[in-house]
């Protein structure tokens, strides 16, 4: 006869369902705010739910055809803007991901970029790859800061691959 070691059952989280209802007006080609509600957030788990803070906290989903971060933030990526940061920070980075990527508004709608302030323009700055140029704001009547982009969820097809099927 043998014997068998007792079965001692794993314990899991629960799992979760994740889902987001985008605003039916968004473009998906552009960069666009995300407007969630409170019932948007529901299903998240509760150790995610503790750290989501709405008024302080919006996301942004970088449009398809925006690659004007290039690698560090791929069309399609979703980020988090921290709304209390609306300052452009200057100090001396290491790396292209240490400089802060902020999320403007402007007339032509939301983009991410770099941002240099001289005076009163705001200068938004691509990354050297991408084949966007230097845009100039006067701020405040032309562009304003919505946040600076504290974290980064990002697709896993390259972006030579999302330019062909763009295409």
């Amino acid at each position: 006869s043998s014997t068998e070691a007792p079965t001692i059952p794993i314990a899991r989280p629960p799992a979760f369902r994740f889902q987001i209802n985008f605003d039916m007006n968004l473009s998906a080609e552009e960069t666009s705010l995300l407007r969630l509600q409170p019932q948007d957030l529901q299903n998240l788990p509760g150790f995610f739910q503790a750290r989501l803070d709405p008024l302080r906290y919006r996301y942004a989903v970088i449009g398809s055809r925006d690659d004007g971060m290039a690698d560090l933030l791929p069309p399609r990526s979703l980020v988090e803007i921290d709304t209390a940061q609306r300052t452009v920070q200057t100090f001396p980075w290491q790396t292209i991901r240490d400089r802060p990527i902020y999320l403007i508004w402007h007339g032509g709608g939301h983009t991410c970029r770099w941002c240099q302030v001289e005076g009163r323009e705001l200068i938004l700055i691509p990354h050297p790859v991408s084949r966007y140029q230097i845009r100039r704001f006067r701020t405040p009547s032309e562009a304003t800061i919505v946040g600076r982009v504290t974290n980064a969820w990002l697709p896993f097809e390259s972006l030579q691959l999302q330019r062909e099927n763009a295409s």
